[in-house]
């Protein structure tokens, strides 16, 4: 895991040696009610976070279907302007 810059988590008893782990969660690594609790803790965690990249990818799939159609009126508009400018122009000639 540091070769490939993993983050270590790790339950740490005052029988271990912190010093290679980079986020120590004080434990008893020894009781198995202990461990599930943290396993159980984390995988929590873990399934929320999930959750909510899901969501958040959700919403940026809206954002740029939307975004689409927003670029699109602008030009309509430029479109729309430009024969009102060259109708207006004869006028002005004609005084």
């Amino acid at each position: 895991a540091q070769k490939l810059n993993i983050p270590v988590f790790a339950m740490v008893d005052t029988n271990s040696d912190p010093r290679e782990v980079e986020f120590v969660i004080p434990s008893n690594d020894d009781a198995s009610k202990s461990i599930d609790k943290i396993l159980t803790l984390v995988t929590a965690a873990i399934v929320e976070g999930l959750s909510d990249r899901g969501s958040d990818k959700e919403g940026e799939a809206t954002a740029e279907v939307v975004a689409p159609a927003e670029t699109v009126a602008p030009a309509a508009e430029a479109v729309e302007v430009a024969p009102a400018v060259e109708a207006a122009a004869p006028t002005a000639t004609e005084e």
